[in-house]
This record gives structure tokens, sequence and C-alpha cells, in this order.
């Protein structure tokens, strides 16, 4: 994860961190890292894992939408 856009303290930007999740719901993710990040922050999230979406899903559409995937 690395922070995209902080104006309440820009000496973060492009700061990267790990993370872990904490959990995942069908709307999004909670993940957990040890650095406090300030409210309204943007953040980039890159999963280094194996993503399987079927590109004949009904969810494909709305999956490339909430996540920036590369394929």
């Amino acid at each position: 994860m690395a922070v995209s856009r902080c104006t309440t303290q820009p000496q973060l930007n492009v700061t990267s961190m790990t993370c872990t999740t904490v959990d995942v719901f069908e709307t999004g993710m909670k993940l957990a890292t040890g650095m406090a990040i300030p409210v309204a922050t943007r953040l980039r999230l890159r999963l280094d894992v194996g993503l399987l979406i079927d590109d004949e899903s009904q969810d494909f559409v709305d999956s490339t939408r909430m996540f920036e995937l590369d394929f």
C-alpha cells in the first residue's frame, strides 16, 4: 500500500507500507497497518496474489470498477 495523496501531511505522499487484511466485504475490505493514516488520505493498494475473475461473470464489470486491475 502507498500514500497517493495526503493534504494534511504532504510528507507522507509516496510513502509505502505493508498492511494486513482484517476482513473482506462485498463492498470492500478492511486493512490494518502499523502506521497512522490521516482521514481523507488517498491510498494505492496493489494485491500480490492471484485474483481469479471470470470475464463472463456478472460481477466482472463491478470488480473492475472497484479495483484497478492489471490484465
